[in-house]
Parts: structure tokens; sequence; C-alpha cells
């Protein structure tokens, strides 16, 4: 986790407008963090996937621990049975070095379609890292997806070549980055740059970063801070964000967390804003809660779509109905044109995307506050009225609701469609007309 220094002021963006607000309560100063930065959003970036529903739901990757074997991750059966479950496809996890723990897990893994965006280890010699991933990309190929640099390299005392600190682990990522171009099994594999805080340049395919969203707020106002200085020092790079996520650890921790039920719209949200601002890739951190922590104060220990138990919790059914929404039907139609927002609350949020069976799939949310950091308790998001005009040509909708898994359809009443819309994201399927 990357560690930051507090903003003692804010703004608060409604719809285009900032409004400055008054900070209140003992977490105010983490709840706006970086919300100011929100003012200036970043140029977005060049998109590395297509704007589609399926680029969409593809783009979304999940943290793993395969080789923590005193974890929950060392049941290869039932973490399998979770990643199925989910459906998601893209995994994040440290290079499969031939001596790891449980390295077996990571090549079934592989055998069974998962892709890998592999993190290489500054403590490790890099010639090692390369020939490992050199050796799993010839073993199964296509399964490298990306080769990521040293991770928050802010965090330890990085060393290389006689070198320490930023200026080392730069060094680090140029030689990585060449030696994985010198590859002939890695050289069509994309490289993301190490992360680190402050913001480090590095020779690198994709600019990289972390982003958490404190004491429960809304992610947006985070993110575009932090794509703001990648931008700086990445500039027309496109980007990928490898760590993303709320943990659910309640009055603890480095930062406030939330429950599971509110981490559910959270999650979504962040997801929504991440692809609308540009990034063509999001991990959320992480699959499991690895470890058990009967106390419930160890935060690192609760940042799981799943827990302990491989129970998926609010947010795993939502991404899992959210992704299920965003997939091809298989059935071809004709392509639908974009809707129209008509009404709705000042704090919406809309994102359109086309699906290949022809389909518009427009994502309603609202960027409102959903967490008292003060209070421990969630704060209740009253229905508003939302109406859309149809895509010219549509002839119905259905109405999917990722966190609570239900999916109506709704009628086309001159053209339009109305709904309330709260705390929970809506995102409604216009089809052609038979």
């Amino acid at each position: 986790m990357i560690v930051r220094a507090a903003i003692l002021g804010g703004a608060v963006l409604i719809g285009a407008v900032a409004v400055w607000q008054p900070l209140v309560g003992r977490f105010a100063h983490i709840a706006r963090l970086e919300v100011a930065e929100a003012l200036a959003a970043p140029r977005r970036p060049p998109r590395a996937k297509p704007e589609s529903a399926e680029a969409f739901a593809d783009s979304v990757g999940v943290v793993v621990h395969l080789v923590y074997a005193d974890s929950a991750y060392a049941n290869w059966p039932h973490v399998k049975a979770s990643l199925d479950w989910l459906g998601v496809k893209h995994l994040r996890e440290i290079a499969p070095l031939p001596g790891n723990a449980r390295i077996e897990h990571v090549h079934a893994a592989a055998e069974e379609g998962f892709r890998f965006t592999f993190l290489v280890l500054g403590q490790v010699p890099l010639a090692d890292s390369v020939a490992a991933l050199s050796a799993f990309e010839r073993a199964h190929p296509g399964a490298v997806a990306a080769i990521e640099g040293p991770n928050e390299v802010n965090n330890f005392g990085f060393a290389y070549k006689g070198r320490r600190g930023d200026d080392a682990a730069q060094i680090f990522q140029s030689d990585l980055f060449d030696a994985v171009r010198g590859s002939p099994a890695l050289t069509h594999v994309p490289v993301y740059n190490l992360t680190s805080w402050p913001d480090l340049a590095g020779k690198a395919d994709f600019a990289n970063f972390h982003s958490y969203a404190h004491a429960g707020a809304q992610a947006r106002a985070t993110l575009l801070g932090d794509m703001a200085r990648q931008q700086v020092v990445m500039p027309g790079k496109p980007m990928v964000l490898t760590e993303a996520g709320y943990h659910n650890t309640i009055d603890a921790g480095l930062w406030e967390g939330v429950d599971e039920t509110t981490a559910a719209p959270l999650m979504l949200n962040l997801l929504f804003d991440a692809w609308a601002a540009g990034v063509s890739e999001t991990m959320l951190y992480q699959l499991l809660d690895g470890y058990p922590d009967p106390g419930g104060k160890d935060m690192e220990r609760h940042f799981g779509l799943f827990d302990n138990a491989y129970r998926p919790k609010p947010a795993a059914h939502a991404l899992r109905n959210l992704l299920i929404a965003m997939r091809d039907s298989g059935t071809a139609g004709v392509q639908l044109g974009e809707a129209r927002l008509l009404r709705g609350p000042e704090d919406i949020a809309l994102l359109q995307l086309s699906r290949a069976d022809g389909a518009r799939i427009a994502v309603l949310y609202r960027r409102a506050p959903l967490w008292d950091p003060d209070r421990d308790s969630p704060i209740a998001v009253a229905d508003a009225q939302v109406s859309l005009s149809a895509p010219p040509g549509a002839g119905e909708a259905a109405i999917h609701a990722p966190v609570t898994g239900s999916r109506t359809r709704a009628g086309l009443a001159n053209g339009t469609v109305t709904l309330p819309l709260g705390a929970a994201p809506l995102i409604v399927v216009f089809r052609a007309k038979h």
C-alpha cells in the first residue's frame, strides 16, 4: 500500500461543478484526501483496448497470491472455483520462479486459461526472473499477458547495481524492459512501469499506478489525482491500475474501511470511473482474505472479494453480475447508437458501451457519498428518478441491478425508459427491434 500525506482541504464535484465544503469530523482530512485534484481532470490517456462492453469486462482483473503456501490461496481447487464463479480470467501474481511455493498452482491456472500480469521482484536477480518468465510463456503460450516492474519501491530500500532508492529502481526498470524485449519468448509482451510514491518515470509500454480511496470515499477524485501525476512522469502512455479496492476493517487500519455491503457499489463505481477516465486495465485488490483475522483489526486481511472461507462477499456477487451483463449474448443484432440522459440527479454518471451482439449498454451510477467514517455507518441515498431516451431502433430494455442480482424488463414509453436510481448502479441493456 502506498502511504500519502493528507491534504487538509477539498472540493466535491457535483456534475461538472466544484462545490467547496468545510471539512468536519475525525476522518474528514482522509475522506477528502485528494478530492481537490479532481478539479483538474487529466487528459484522457490513449486506450489500449477497444471501447466495447466486452473490452471493459476483460479489463477487470484480480490480484492473487497463489504462492502463499500458508494462506487460503494454497487450496487451488477452492481458488479456481472462486475464480470460475466470479468470471475473471486475468490475474496478477509475482513472477513464476521455479522455487516458489505452490508454483504448480500457477502452472495449473495457466493450463485452465487464466492469463497473468507477472510482477517482477527487485530482490530477485533480474536474469532469473526473465528466464522464468520466458520458460513460463513457452510452456503456456499466451499466459503471460503483461510483465510489471517492481512493486511500491518507496516502501523498502531498493538496491540495484550499487545504487539505492529511486535511481536504482529506475535503472532496474530500464534493464527489465530491455531484457523482455530481448527475449524471443517475451518480445510481444507489454511491460508495465514500476509503482512508487511519489510517482517515478520508467521505461515501459504502460504507465502504472495504485489508487485507494480512503475512508469510504467514492474513487473518482483519487483516481483523477493519481492519473494526473502519472501523466506528468509518463506522458502519452496508456495507463493500467494494478491495485485498487476497499477493505472491510471498520475504525481500524491505516485508513478507514467500509462494511461489506457498502463496498459493493463503491467497487463497481471504481471500475466505471477508471474505465471512463481512460484506464486500460484495473486489477482489484484482492481475490481472497488470505489469512484469518478474528479481531477484525488488520486491514491487510480484509481486502478480499471472498472471505477466508471462500465465501463471496457482496462485492463479489456484484462483480459477477456486472460481468455477465457486459458480455455478448451470442445473438447477433443491429448495432444500436447511444442513449441520451433526459433527467437525473446532479451526482449521476452515465457510461455507454456497445456490445458485440448489437446491444447498447448504458451504465447509470451515482457519485453521492455512501459511507460516514465518523459514525462507521452507511449513508442512505434516496432514489432519484432517471429518464433515458432509447437509441433509435431500440425495441426493448433489460434493467440489470448487479448489486442485488435482479433483472427486469422495461417498456419504452414514447422511446424512453424511466427508473429509480439509488446508491447502487443500474445497467440498462437496449436491444434492437425484432
